[in-house]
């Protein structure tokens, strides 16, 4: 998935694969909690519901949270001042590639 849809989404992955969960349009600050297997609060009140996530990244235009889970996980850095924490997963890894194309644009 690369991209999220306006509205209230149910993201579901899949074991093996790093489906991705990206905000990167969302006019304000993002929460994503990959180890929540439940509601994720966006800016403007709406909501997805992300199952068996491995990768997010927030949105170009907040300050976002980002949180891991206790599986392998990754983030994908945007601009603003974000806070990412890769919590006790196995392997961690971030991304500041999308902020640098972004920039270039």
């Amino acid at each position: 998935m690369y991209g999220v849809m306006d509205g209230a989404d149910t993201i579901t992955g899949s074991d093996g694969h790093r489906v991705r969960a990206m905000y990167l349009d969302d006019p304000g600050d993002v929460t994503v909690d990959l180890g929540r297997q439940e509601l994720q609060q966006m800016d403007g009140g709406i909501s997805d519901t992300l199952n068996d996530i491995h990768v997010a990244s927030g949105s170009h235009f907040g300050n976002d949270t980002l949180t891991g889970s206790s599986a392998t996980t990754g983030f994908l850095g945007t601009r603003g001042d974000d806070m990412i924490s890769g919590v006790d997963g196995y392997y961690n890894w971030i991304s500041y590639g999308l902020d640098e194309l972004w920039q270039s644009q």
